[in-house]
């Protein structure tokens, strides 16, 4: 029992370092052309609960919480409450690109990559942002379904 749990603990520190690296891997672009990019940190925790939330979805059972029917409820009602942030935080986003336009954020940068990098950062914002915000609806369910098998499965 010990070996697995040695085992969840260095599962779950690879994940984070992956999730790291895909982060820094797809904001670095936007970094090193804009330099001061007004929604680096909403970034940063649309592609960090995306891939959290959908790890958590998908392998629920080989994380250190899946025997922790307290985390999972407490989880489940962060959740809720993260799914309200994200949306929050994907609208501010396109408010400010509807007001103030994408020119804002770039900056003075040459017309060939003015183009590439507004179809970047616009897709990925979203991509990530709408993708963090469904997974966390669906992980609350996912987590109601393990406790749910976890009181059953004790009877």
């Amino acid at each position: 029992m010990e070996d697995q749990k040695k085992l969840f603990i260095r599962l779950e520190v690879t994940w984070w370092l992956i999730t790291a690296i895909l982060a820094v891997i797809i904001v670095l672009p936007i970094y090193l052309k804009v330099g001061s990019y007004p929604f680096l940190w909403d970034n940063l925790l649309f592609i960090a609960a995306f891939i959290t939330f959908t790890r958590l979805i998908f392998f629920l059972r080989y994380t250190l919480i899946a025997e922790k029917k307290n985390i999972k409820i407490i989880l489940f009602f962060l959740c809720l409450l993260m799914v309200f942030i994200l949306i929050q935080k994907v609208n501010q986003f396109q408010i400010y690109i509807d007001e103030k336009g994408m020119e804002s954020v770039i900056g003075a940068i040459s017309y060939g990559e003015k183009a590439g990098l507004v179809s970047y950062i616009r897709k990925e914002m979203l991509f990530f942002g709408i993708g963090s915000a469904i997974s966390a609806i669906l992980l609350p369910l996912r987590l109601l379904k393990s406790i749910w098998h976890d009181v059953n499965s004790k009877r």
